[in-house]
């Protein structure tokens, strides 16, 4: 069926559909910028002492991607990254086909995205356990938190303390948990100093990798719970959470609140930027950087069946390289490359407790529905069959946005320079006129019904 121009497909939400930024470039033409996102910035070593708390919860192996290589820059081999490089252009590309009615990502081949399958494989994040959410920490969590981390001594190399501003609403500032680094800890630290700088290290993790979200620079009060709950609990009775559940959640949550973002100003992306750049480096040939693809068998001196290199390890810490006509950094780029995928351009396959009694009450039925989930499985045991999909396929399509067409400002016309050819410019020019028409003239092709695609060949 065909659609004015503007009309939002039957099988979308029309709410959403005119406020999401395939309609604002698709249809009103506005030119689309990027995100910025609170990531790591820096690479955080980890202390030998926190490697069997950090095994025994599962967090080691997502610990490793982001601890990069902490060896002196004249000693580090050349195939290793000092730390990973988030690309934001390419998350806001593929942002862009990202629709909240179904959870995937709407694209030329078809329709994608992220599962737990995923986050275990690239992450290494347990998907079973207690589900993770945010706990009520009270008006005291400020004065608690500092008279927790009081008697922290830290060594000479720290600098004078700073402690946490009284004004703080949201929860510890980044720069407040980096004078607790691994940096700063004593070589003679006695377990309650190892605890404090340990829990320190547990919310610059969960605030700015695994569940990063747009309060300013700090890591959310609620999470405060959860990191000392890891690092005070004794090792045989480390609580078990479903950490790949919740990163999941979170970066599609991340993803339903960014399609709407269009301001001026770059928005921030919320969720787990880590896990959607390393999904895509996995799926698609976009913004891919040039790699080594032998296995990745480099393991830390104490490793163990846990402790050991994920599918993430090759993208985070072995160094890319950019090499031929590939643009690093460059959305635009990234929005035309998405929109000419074909299907063999894509990767389509991969190489508990209850629940605590401090919950808010609004997120109790998602507990209770997370803990009877394997009740709720279905089976599906009907064949598979290529006419069916197809069908589907013929009906589905031409009621979705599949395609985000990116609207490019106007190209200069490039002036001969006296080194250069005339034929060469001419060329130049010639192309700059003519690809916005094709452009349009495959855009009118692809908006046709079934129909009238038919009569074209009679």
């Amino acid at each position: 069926m065909a659609h004015e121009e503007g009309a939002t497909p039957e099988l979308l939400d029309a709410l959403v559909d005119k406020r999401h930024r395939s309609y604002m470039s698709a249809v009103r033409g506005i030119s689309l910028g990027t995100f910025r996102a609170r990531v790591p910035m820096s690479t955080m070593p980890i202390h030998r002492r926190w490697v069997p708390r950090l095994r025994a919860s599962g967090l080691l192996p997502i610990a490793r991607l982001v601890e990069g290589d902490m060896a002196d820059p004249a000693r580090r081999p050349r195939d290793r990254a000092p730390r990973f490089q988030f690309d934001m252009s390419l998350l806001a590309a593929l942002l862009d086909r990202w629709r909240p009615e179904t959870h995937t990502f709407h694209l030329s081949v078809g329709e994608m995205t992220p599962t737990l399958q995923d986050v275990a494989m690239l992450l290494g994040l347990p998907c079973a356990g207690r589900a993770v959410g945010a706990e009520d920490v009270g008006l005291s969590w400020r004065d608690d938190l500092l008279a927790r981390f009081a008697g922290v001594q830290r060594n000479e190399l720290a600098l004078p303390y700073r402690p946490l501003p009284a004004n703080q609403a949201h929860g510890p500032t980044k720069r407040w948990l980096l004078q607790f680094s691994v940096d700063y800890m004593r070589a003679d630290a006695d377990d309650f100093t190892v605890a404090r700088h340990f829990e320190a290290y547990l919310l610059w993790l969960f605030g700015w990798v695994m569940f990063c979200s747009s309060q300013g620079d700090s890591c959310p009060k609620q999470l405060i719970p959860l990191a000392r709950s890891i690092a005070d609990a004794p090792l045989h009775e480390m609580p078990q959470f479903s950490w790949g559940s919740a990163v999941l959640a979170a970066s599609y949550r991340g993803l339903c609140t960014g399609v709407t973002k269009v301001s001026a100003e770059e928005p921030i992306f919320v969720g787990c930027p880590l896990l959607l750049q390393l999904w895509s480096y996995e799926r698609f040939p976009v913004g891919r950087p040039e790699m080594d693809f032998e296995p990745y068998v480099q393991l830390s001196p104490d490793h163990d069946d846990v402790d050991r290199p994920t599918m993430g390890s090759l993208w985070c810490l072995r160094r890319p390289s950019w090499v031929g006509v590939q643009t690093r950094k460059s959305y635009h780029d990234f929005v035309g490359q998405f929109d000419a995928l074909v299907d063999t351009d894509v990767r389509w396959t991969q190489q508990g407790q209850p629940p605590g009694s401090r919950w808010a009450d609004k997120v109790r039925p998602y507990v209770d529905s997370w803990a009877a989930a394997l009740d709720d499985v279905v089976f599906e045991d009907r064949l598979h069959s290529d006419e069916a999909f197809a069908d589907y396929l013929r009906w589905y399509l031409p009621r979705t946005r599949t395609r985000v067409v990116h609207v490019p400002p106007e190209a200069p016309i490039e002036a001969a320079r006296v080194s250069e050819t005339y034929p060469v410019v001419r060329d130049q020019n010639f192309a700059i006129a003519v690809e916005p028409e094709e452009d349009m003239v495959a855009v009118r092709g692809w908006l046709k019904t079934p129909y009238e695609m038919a009569t074209d060949f009679i």
